[in-house]
């Protein structure tokens, strides 16, 4: 269901998503510029033989402007969210440096804020989007909103990894389940099943379902404290 991950640590010479330079006098006021390179958005896409791929893209856009909607969990005054185009066979992967090096030696179940919202009907089936969660030693948990969302309206989900109560499940590398109680989310439901198990990083993929395929995300959310909901370089900041 899930592919093999090709994400590299060293991942410096990733494509770039969002708007080129700097944003504009009209960025929402809860929107935060993220800094210097370690917390900007990034993407690598592949074709379905592995080879890098010009044909995949994910870039952000203003659906107010093509008479759209973003997530209705974004601020009033934000209008951006991000459209992923994948060719037959591709993928996309979506990822900060922060994700990658930052997470290092977190314990699973205390990863926050690790989830995105979709347009419901984008994604089809399981492992079109999902968020992987490398672990210390080897090892991936697959975040698949296919197995952990609710809607937000008639258009729009939101995924629940974080949340207990939530009627949530996550797999492991081997098939195994493990599903949210009331008192647990679905990452903690994991750790205490593994009370060694650490974060290596996380990341986002994106593939297509089963040919060329457009799925809007927003509120892309990677463990790292960010909450990319307008460019690359400009998110909400989230508590700790």
């Amino acid at each position: 269901m899930y592919r093999k991950l090709l994400l590299s640590l060293m991942a410096t010479s990733a494509l770039i998503v969002g708007f080129a330079g700097a944003a504009s006098a009209a960025v929402p006021s809860d929107e935060t510029f993220v800094g210097g390179s370690v917390n900007q958005l990034r993407t690598r896409s592949f074709n379905a033989d592995g080879t890098r791929s010009t044909c995949s893209f994910i870039k952000a856009v203003n659906e107010r402007r093509l008479g759209g909607s973003d997530s209705p969990l974004d601020a009033a005054t934000n209008h951006h969210d991000f459209q992923a185009h994948i060719c037959t066979g591709g993928w996309i992967e979506v990822f900060t440096q922060a994700s990658l090096n930052n997470l290092t030696g977190m314990k699973v179940g205390d990863l926050k804020n690790v989830g995105v919202d979709f347009q419901t009907a984008d994604i089809t089936g399981a492992g079109q989007v999902y968020i992987a969660v490398q672990l210390v030693g080897g090892g991936t948990l697959f975040l698949d909103p296919t197995y952990c969302s609710h809607p937000i309206d008639g258009v729009w989900s939101t995924t629940d990894f974080d949340t207990a109560g939530a009627g949530c499940t996550i797999f492991d590398s081997a098939g195994t389940a493990y599903i949210s109680t009331a008192t647990q989310s679905a990452l903690q439901v994991y750790q205490a099943a593994h009370p060694t198990a650490t974060v290596d990083y996380t990341f986002l993929l994106v593939s297509a379902a089963p040919t060329d395929h457009t799925i809007h995300l927003d509120r892309i959310e990677l463990g790292t404290g960010w909450s990319y909901d307008y460019t690359k370089l400009y998110a909400k900041h989230l508590a700790a």
